[in-house]
């Protein structure tokens, strides 16, 4: 049995000691990862953290053939999640930006906008408006929705396809979201 072996069957019993020997196996290499691609150091910690305490929760049903390339794909993924949120929330201060420069006349058609899109999104079909928001709203991976909900990624894809279709096949939604979009870019000062 090789080392990596012996240390995921070591984990798999709870062995303390032996998850301690992996962080200090693993962590500097998979810092280094992710702080060449993320902008903060801490967020390289975060990431790297997140993953040793998820492999800590779900050491009883570890299952790894490639422990190296595993942890490597975690703290991929982690980036990849690390980033989304980074993006949502540069949308969110650009979105705030934009309203605080806005007039209100501009401000109400806005909200009205954001009314209309919402009544949109409500009159979807539950389940498709459920696994909408919590893609779109709540920033979750299909996988995630998929855990969340027990239910197949391929389901959560088809869903949230069936929802964009249904948001994009409506020519008001898209006059309403191209006159918005002219309002935010006529009235940024």
């Amino acid at each position: 049995m090789d080392h990596d072996s012996a240390l995921i069957l070591a984990l798999r019993r709870g062995s303390e000691k032996h998850f301690e020997i992996l962080f200090d196996q693993y962590w500097s290499r998979l810092y280094a990862i992710a702080n060449n691609t993320l902008d903060r150091p801490e967020d390289a910690e975060d990431v790297v953290q997140e993953v040793f305490i998820d492999i800590w929760k779900r050491k009883e049903k570890l299952e790894v053939t490639n422990l190296g390339g595993y942890l490597y794909a975690c703290v991929r993924y982690g980036i990849a999640k690390k980033i989304k949120k980074s993006i949502t929330r540069k949308t969110e201060e650009l979105f705030d930006n934009i309203l605080d420069h806005t007039d209100l006349e501009s401000r109400l058609e806005l909200q009205d906008l954001v009314l209309f899109v919402e009544g949109k999104i409500d009159a979807l079909p539950d389940r498709c408006k459920e696994i909408f928001k919590l893609s779109r709203f709540q920033q979750l991976s299909n996988r995630e929705i998929a855990q969340k909900l027990d239910l197949s990624i391929s389901t959560v894809e088809n869903q949230i396809n069936k929802a964009l279709k249904a948001l994009k096949s409506d020519k008001r939604l898209l006059d309403e979201l191209t006159l918005g979009a002219v309002i935010l870019i006529l009235s940024v000062s």
